[in-house]
């Protein structure tokens, strides 16, 4: 007959345990259940890092309209910059302090792209049957400028304080 286990762990949870050498090395459970949600959770990393990118290439643009909520106007970008502190967040606590800066230095990175492309798509010399010069540079020639405050601001944001 076999020993009676004492284990706080359910059933499902035993081979876990007894596979890891010792009955009572839970230290060897922490370890197999960390590995397994670091793998489902790293199938998940691009997928994040592309929509947080993706975000913040789109706030540029987005930031050229206006919209109205009943009585109260705001910036187009409002309703979907604030995805990105949901992302900081999330990516730190599951994949780390520095998988997190990565992805985000990498996210600002495709915003500069992006907007020094706005930019030299607004200077370049349009064809003489296309009109529309003067809509493209209100709304994507702000672009720029709007990235460059955007990084201006975060910068001042990230700077550490002087401790003492």
């Amino acid at each position: 007959m076999a020993p009676e286990s004492h284990s706080p762990l359910p059933q499902s949870a035993m081979f876990i345990e007894i596979s890891s050498g010792t009955h009572h090395d839970y230290d060897g459970l922490y370890t197999v259940t960390n590995q397994l949600t670091k793998q489902s959770c790293g199938r998940l990393l691009p997928i994040f890092a592309g929509v947080f990118a993706a975000v913040l290439v789109l706030v540029p643009s987005m930031s050229s309209k206006f919209i109205a909520i009943g009585p109260v106007t705001i910036v187009g970008s409002t309703l979907i910059f604030p995805i990105t502190f949901i992302f900081n967040d999330v990516l730190t606590e599951v994949y780390g302090y520095r998988q997190s800066r990565t992805i985000i230095w990498t996210g600002m990175a495709m915003q500069m792209f992006a907007a020094f492309f706005y930019w030299i798509i607004d200077i370049w010399p349009a064809p003489s049957f296309w009109h529309n010069q003067a809509a493209y540079s209100t709304i994507l020639g702000q672009a720029p400028r709007i990235v460059l405050a955007s990084l201006t601001v975060k910068s001042f944001l990230s700077c550490k304080k002087p401790e003492g």
